[in-house]
């Protein structure tokens, strides 16, 4: 997905994270060796004076920092995207609060010469993302009282302004401290990411705030504007819900997680490692289940044939393709036809198929998105089955084994006809 900033280009997740070379990872978690705690600051040829401090920072991890940081203020006016840059003794922390989430990153660094026990800095995120662009081989920061300058390979100097402290609204420090003392869950995290894709192919906008998201009792569900819902049963131990604005950021910071920990306050869910805390405003879980009524019909298909089908619709015409479902009992085939609806070429992909259906005398016409079948098919066996129930406003996608099921409610790409 594209990251957004109001003044820079359109950038991908992918493209940022390779500027600077890759970093040495497990599952995105951020793993410093000694040699690297140890990196030397570079000012441009000057040293440090009385009352100076300075700090190395490793560029690749600056690059990576920023780009999530990106997501997190994405849609902020500029006036909002500010960060307090927090000196200790053992290390330079990135703290961002909007209110109802914060985030905050430690770099795998620690300033020389540091005059007290902290210090404490608020600048603009635009300051840092300019820093990012230009760091190469080499950065660190110079600090003179307030006065903040960003060296790149002696040849780059940038004087970054600092504001007053009271500007950052800090609504994350007692969060951050509650959740010290809090109960820790843990989760699968490439699992909870893989859910939240999806979750974010199912969500629709929402002006009015009824989305949400929740995993509780063995079931997590993705429920939008139009009251549609996913089910999964590999999170449901987290007993959680939230917003889905919260979702993009979240699936960002468990690239950088690899043993996930989840803690709650009272209003809060704080996912956290030794590196990134995440929290953001959490719901009370316990929403009512979407009553999608009674089946008019079920479908049944050949998985591995559909499989191939949806996969190469989506390599073929892209994330927004979707596919018409066109049953005739009298003549025994299930007919598919995908397509892009946007795209002023008339492009299909066709699969003609025997399939079974429990009212074989009635014809049925439904249009569905390709991309979310995709992700929910990919992680299936060949062995599975798969069985699509039509309701009155949604389809009831039942797929998997016996030992690995899955049903997950999807809504229609247009009303059926």
């Amino acid at each position: 997905m594209p990251l957004m900033n109001s003044e820079t280009d359109t950038t991908f997740w992918d493209d940022i994270v390779e500027v600077g070379g890759p970093l040495d990872t497990a599952f995105g978690t951020l793993r410093v060796d000694d040699a690297a705690e140890q990196i030397s600051p570079r000012f441009g040829g000057t040293d440090l004076v009385e009352g100076e401090f300075g700090v190395a920072i490793r560029p690749d991890e600056l690059t990576k920092v920023i780009s999530f940081y990106r997501v997190f203020f994405e849609n902020e006016p500029v006036a909002h995207r500010l960060c307090r840059l927090v000196f200790s003794k053992d290390f330079v922390r990135i703290d961002a609060d909007k209110v109802s989430s914060f985030l905050r990153y430690t770099l795998s660094t620690a300033p020389i010469n540091l005059p007290s026990d902290n210090v404490q800095l608020v600048i603009s995120f635009d300051d840092l993302i300019a820093c990012s662009a230009a760091a190469r081989q080499h950065a660190a920061m110079k600090v003179s009282g307030h006065r903040i300058t960003y060296y790149s390979d002696d040849r780059f100097v940038r004087p970054i302004q600092t504001l007053p402290l009271e500007r950052f609204v800090s609504h994350c420090d007692p969060v951050a401290s509650s959740a010290q003392s809090q109960t820790t869950i843990e989760f699968d995290t490439e699992e909870f990411r893989k859910f939240l894709d999806y979750a974010a192919l199912t969500i629709v906008s929402d002006p009015f705030e009824k989305s949400f998201i929740e995993l509780s009792n063995g079931v997590a569900r993705a429920v939008g504007a139009s009251s549609y819902e996913l089910r999964h049963s590999g999170l449901g131990n987290l007993d959680l819900a939230f917003r889905p604005r919260f979702a993009r950021t979240l699936r960002q910071a468990l690239r950088f997680i690899h043993a996930g920990e989840l803690c709650k306050t009272d209003n809060h869910a704080v996912v956290s490692n030794q590196t990134i805390q995440y929290g953001f405003e959490r719901l009370a879980p316990g929403h009512p289940v979407v009553d999608i009524g009674e089946a008019t019909n079920i479908i049944r298909f050949p998985f591995g044939g559909f499989k191939e089908f949806i996969s190469s619709s989506l390599a073929g015409l892209g994330d927004e393709a979707a596919f018409l479902v066109s049953y005739n009992g009298a003549k025994d085939h299930c007919g598919l036809t995908a397509f892009d609806p946007a795209s002023p070429k008339s492009r299909t992909i066709l699969w003609k198929t025997g399939a079974g259906l429990n009212n074989p005398e009635k014809e049925v016409s439904l249009y569905l998105a390709v991309a979310p079948l995709a992700s929910i098919l990919e992680e299936m066996p060949p062995t599975a089955n798969l069985e699509i129930s039509i309701h009155p406003k949604c389809i009831l996608l039942d797929v998997g084994t016996a030992d690995n099921s899955a049903k997950y409610i999807l809504p229609f790409w247009v009303s059926e006809s």
